[in-house]
């Protein structure tokens, strides 16, 4: 299926969103989620981050995170649109976004407990 573009006017919109206006950008990124096999999507999305000011986004980071993986094998450019937010909201807020990420690197590092649980390898190698 063909899915319109994102508008034009969504990352004036996100930049112009009080700051605690966190419905327009939770509705954003559902939106993107929903179609994130979609290129064209992608591309517009990775536009949109560049154009939008990173702390918008910081509220956001467990969700961006949770779906970070491997940039090898991503034909839609889901991944490398992912990878570039978060790769400049840890750069930006590393306070807020570092955490996470390393949550995820040493996943395999901490010790087991009673509630056990595991992140898969391919998000810990990403």
């Amino acid at each position: 299926s063909i899915h319109p573009p994102v508008s034009p006017t969504i990352p004036a919109a996100v930049t112009q969103a009080g700051k605690y206006d966190l419905r327009l950008l939770f509705r954003l990124l559902a939106l993107w989620f929903e179609l994130c096999s979609d290129p064209t999507v992608n591309k517009e999305m990775e536009l949109t981050f560049q154009q939008v000011p990173s702390h918008k986004f910081v509220p956001l980071i467990y969700q961006l995170v949770a779906r970070i993986g491997r940039l090898e094998g991503d034909h839609s450019g889901f991944q490398v649109a992912l990878h570039s937010v978060v790769g400049r909201i840890s750069y930006d807020h590393p306070y807020h976004a570092l955490y996470h990420l390393f949550a995820l690197r040493n996943n395999n590092r901490v010790g087991k407990s009673i509630m056990e649980y595991e992140v898969d390898d391919e998000k810990v190698e990403a």
